[in-house]
């Protein structure tokens, strides 16, 4: 997107203006640019789902837009780390990942906009600025730890503290979503890449805050949920961050110190798949059954017919 600080700062001031408008002139003073650049910035405006209207004249947004604090989103997140915010990037996780030995155990970083994310197995990550918090948290553990229940982990700690924080009835999808009732609300993606002699593993996750459109395929394809859906007065992109950051890193601290046992004590309650009926896919083999729960490792437990298999790895259709 072209000048997305300019783009922002746009956004903010329209947050903060009576009925969320403002003239022409009055953006060009604040903002500080021509009005070829003015036009490129509206142009983005417009796509970013805020419900944007330009004329001539006035400028305005039907929805108003919290920005993500980088100050309180620090004070307010337990567990140790660094915070940044930026205001546009490709993706968090990539960041991290290239810049690995920049990066010490709970830092974390923030997007407003990603133009690149991404999910498991290569898909597009769909963001709206405003509606979502887009994050990925650093983590790093000895190698001899194995990180395979990691996302069940993260995604089950994430469920267990959202439900405190007011969000209840959030389940986990496994291996990496987060549901509620029958639609996702985030996703949940772990790279890890040897450092030194340990794993760093970045923890990224893209949580649905506030309804968004997007005219992509494949979220016409499905429903998207969002927390303001399950508790409209909680739903804050700043209460939502810290709450997630809290969340990521008190998991990754109980599972290195205890692996995944402490959590898979808790997995019946949060088990989204518990007696469904599924596809399982792991590139290699196709497995049709009902779902009946996971093993003491994190490995979905499919019941074929009569025949349990254990599933470590793969993608989960609904039949």
């Amino acid at each position: 997107m072209a000048g997305s600080v300019k783009l922002l700062k746009l956004v903010k001031l329209l947050s903060l203006a009576e009925n969320h408008s403002l003239s022409k002139e009055e953006c060009l003073k604040h903002l500080c640019v021509t009005e070829n650049e003015f036009e490129s910035i509206c142009s983005d405006l417009k796509s970013l789902g805020l419900g944007a209207c330009v004329s001539d004249e006035k400028i305005s947004i039907f929805r108003p837009y919290e920005p993500l604090d980088e100050d309180l989103l620090f004070r307010k997140s337990k567990g140790k780390g660094r915070v940044c915010v930026l205001p546009e990037i490709d993706s968090t996780n990539s960041e991290i990942l290239r810049n690995i030995d920049s990066y010490t155990d709970g830092d974390v970083l923030l997007a407003e906009i990603q133009t690149a994310g991404r999910g498991r197995r290569g898909r597009k990550w769909s963001c709206s600025l405003g509606c979502q918090v887009l994050l990925s948290s650093a983590a790093f553990f000895d190698l001899s730890l194995e990180l395979s229940a990691l996302p069940l982990a993260v995604g089950l700690n994430v469920a267990w503290e959202l439900e405190k924080a007011g969000f209840s009835g959030i389940k986990v999808k496994w291996p990496n979503d987060l549901y509620f009732e029958n639609a996702k609300i985030a996703g949940i993606l772990i790279e890890s890449i040897v450092r030194h002699e340990d794993v760093g593993a970045v923890i990224g996750i893209g949580m649905n805050v506030f309804p968004f459109e997007d005219s992509s395929l494949d979220l016409q394809k499905r429903k998207i949920l969002s927390l303001s859906d399950i508790n409209s007065r909680k739903a804050q992109r700043n209460f939502v961050a810290y709450t997630l950051i809290s969340a990521i890193r008190q998991a990754c601290f109980i599972y290195r110190e205890e692996g995944f046992a402490p959590f898979r004590e808790k997995w019946s309650s949060y088990d989204y798949l518990f007696n469904k009926r599924v596809l399982v896919n792991d590139d290699v083999n196709k497995i049709s059954g009902i779902c009946s729960g996971i093993d003491d490792n994190g490995a979905l437990l499919v019941n074929a017919d009569g025949t349990m298999h254990s599933v470590k790895a793969g993608h989960v259709e609904f039949l």
